[in-house]
């Protein structure tokens, strides 16, 4: 049996942790997209969302982050787990966190093309409200949404 992954809050020391892994899973599975910004802007970028209060990094045993996720009032920004540790659990604690703690409901943008990405969320109870491409990269996505916990 896999042990449950080690989950934190981020902290800014995070941030270029977090936006290797946010480049290694854009390599790997969304090669599809432009790459708008400069390892340097990203970098700075994931700095600032790490320091913020609502993100959380999910860590291996030598506290070296493997995924991470931030939110905004219940809208999930940002869930990204390096391709190394895919299908480990990591990316299913992270929104199981999130889940636990907004039980009201959630939200989130997946890519249209990001196959792997919608069953994952559709598997954990979100499903599509809305589609569009009102996005920095001008690419079909997808409006998901959890309702949340029934016995609200």
């Amino acid at each position: 049996m896999t042990a449950a992954p080690r989950i934190r809050p981020a902290t800014e020391a995070d941030g270029l942790a977090a936006s290797a892994i946010f480049d290694a899973a854009r390599t790997e599975s969304l090669g599809f997209l432009p790459v708008l910004h400069t390892r340097d802007e990203d970098d700075a970028f994931f700095t600032t969302v790490m320091a913020g209060p609502d993100a959380w990094v999910a860590v291996d045993d030598d506290d070296r982050p493997t995924g991470f996720i931030a939110w905004t009032d219940g809208f999930v920004d940002h869930l990204y787990v390096h391709p190394d540790a895919q299908g480990t659990g990591i990316g299913t604690a992270l929104l199981q966190l999130m889940q636990e703690t907004h039980p009201e409901g959630l939200r989130l943008y997946v890519f249209q093309r990001n196959d792997r990405a919608r069953r994952f969320y559709e598997r954990r109870g979100f499903h599509a409200e809305a589609f569009g491409n009102d996005n920095e990269e001008h690419t079909p996505d997808i409006l998901e949404h959890w309702p949340g916990r029934p016995d609200l």
